[in-house]
């Protein structure tokens, strides 16, 4: 029930995200919808490769700091996760599947590059609506304190191309700055403790107005 009403949350804050950057693009603002993929990944699972196929969706205001600055905010619903297909020659090896839901609020700053390219690098803060864990085609469930946490932090570097006035095409990468669960006992993934998102994102962002 909680995360039912959590999904709701997210789908007004993605409409009132889009209300409000339509309601302010004559107001020397801008804004639009997006949508795109995902390529995903999870560090320190012990398994390795973008396998883990996503859908995102969601709604951004932006506003220009000068000629060549701008900032952006956007509300998105967002698929994370990690994917393992079992080794046909290793019989003991297993189909290992790992499915977020995300709310996110990113946050960037943008570098306009001539009049084609923008590079973006930024923050978001993401709230956990559900996941499922799967291994075999059986269900885990947490073990111990080693539960997913609520909230997620990371970094998003990227690059967007204008293909037309107002339609832009952006190739991002992000990353978790703080773990999204606790490390099995005595692992540690390259000194770090703990496991991260590590995804790679493709989206088409259409903008109201042409600014």
């Amino acid at each position: 029930m909680v995360k039912c009403k959590l999904m709701k949350h997210c789908i007004f804050g993605i409409f009132f995200t889009l209300f409000l950057s339509y309601s302010l693009s004559a107001q020397k603002f801008n804004g639009g919808i997006m949508a795109g993929m995902t390529a995903s990944q999870v560090d320190g699972d012990t398994y390795g490769g973008y396998h883990k196929a996503g859908f995102l969706a969601g709604a951004f205001v932006n506003r220009k700091i000068n000629d060549n600055f701008s900032w952006q905010l956007e509300m998105k619903f967002i698929q994370k996760g990690s994917h393992h297909a079992p080794d046909s020659i290793d019989f003991n090896d297993r189909d290992y599947r790992l499915h977020f839901n995300y709310a996110e609020v990113p946050l960037s700053l943008n570098y306009h590059y001539k009049k084609k390219f923008i590079i973006n690098l930024g923050v978001s803060m993401g709230y956990l609506i559900n996941y499922k864990e799967e291994s075999d085609g059986y269900r885990l469930y947490e073990e111990g304190n080693r539960y997913f946490y609520s909230y997620e932090l990371s970094y998003n570097f990227g690059i967007t191309y204008k293909l037309t006035k107002k339609l832009l095409f952006n190739l991002s990468h992000s990353y978790s700055i703080i773990p999204i669960r606790k490390q099995a006992v005595g692992s540690i993934y390259k000194f770090k403790r703990g496991q991260f998102n590590n995804l790679l994102v493709f989206t088409f962002y259409y903008q109201f107005n042409n600014e």
